[in-house]
């Protein structure tokens, strides 16, 4: 769950072996342009040292607009989106 915090940082996450972890395990919505992924600690020291100022900030700007979508408010709206209470959910949250 650090994830989070590191992102609410304004600093870019790194995952290793995050496009081999099945679909239904967090976390949801991070991939290659919004974090960094890597399957050893020597690739990711290449992609860091390879990574240019306006890549770090465009994955930055990324992971902003993931975590945006994290809130209580719209996990919520979600699950009852998801539960068929659309109506409620449009004039509630």
């Amino acid at each position: 769950m650090r994830h989070y915090e590191i992102v609410l940082n304004h600093s870019v996450p790194c995952f290793r072996d995050l496009d081999q972890k099945p679909g239904t395990c967090a976390p949801h919505g991070l991939n290659s342009g919004n974090c960094l992924t890597y399957r050893s600690p020597e690739v990711l020291v290449q992609k860091c040292e390879a990574l240019n100022p306006e890549q770090y900030a465009s994955m930055q700007a990324a992971g902003q607009a993931w975590i945006r979508l994290q809130s209580t408010s719209v996990r919520a709206r979600e699950l009852l989106e998801g539960l068929g209470w659309s109506n409620w959910v449009a004039d509630t949250i």
